[in-house]
């Protein structure tokens, strides 16, 4: 979500833009910090991610007998290389069991398979549907909530958003500190500084 604050201060029409981090004095966030972003009509712009909250409805999961079977054709697939091919087998999945226990692991894969094959929007849209249906948990649960905010920092990277990519790492090293996902998002901070 992105809310505007119109600033009036006609004399500096040409400024270039400025980032800045404030801390969110909002106590009911899942985030530390926004990212103001001011541009050159001296608008700053307020982002924060709507999806870093838990669903208010996250889907009920459960086990299905012998569909297990399907899920490791997509990671095969996956751990070939062959990332069009896990993306075919993992919607499959999805699309047909989108309440089972591997599906969140399975829309992350869709999101980190076309994040490899270069398509942006199809990886973002992936990642979003780990945070938007399912129960935000730890990685040691079987989530894959850590992983899908930390990737959501690398398209920030990727896009040239380093202040966004910034917000998404210190999410996940706050929420989920110990993850192997809070210790790339670490390194990544220390390498956006």
């Amino acid at each position: 979500m992105i809310q505007k604050e119109e600033k009036r201060d006609m004399s500096d029409q040409d400024s270039p833009i400025n980032l800045t981090l404030e801390e969110s004095k909002d106590s009911s966030q899942t985030n530390a910090a926004e990212v103001v972003i001011e541009n050159e009509l001296n608008t700053a712009e307020i982002f924060q991610d709507p999806d870093l909250n838990e669903p208010i409805q996250p889907l009920a999961l459960q086990r299905r007998p012998g569909i297990k079977k399907l899920y490791n054709q997509g990671m095969s697939a996956f751990i070939q290389g062959d990332y069009p091919e896990a993306v075919n087998v993992f919607e499959g999945f999805v699309e047909e069991f989108e309440d089972d226990v591997d599906s969140d692991n399975a829309y992350y894969w869709i999101g980190y398979s076309q994040f490899k094959l270069g398509k942006w929007n199809a990886a973002e849209s992936a990642f979003r549907k780990v945070l938007q249906n399912y129960e935000h948990r730890p990685t040691s649960q079987g989530f894959k909530t850590p992983d899908a905010i930390y990737m959501l920092g690398k398209l920030a990277e990727t896009r040239k958003q380093p202040e966004q990519a910034a917000y998404y790492f210190r999410n996940v090293v706050e929420n989920y500190p110990g993850s192997a996902a809070a210790n790339n998002a670490q390194e990544d901070l220390r390498a956006l500084r």
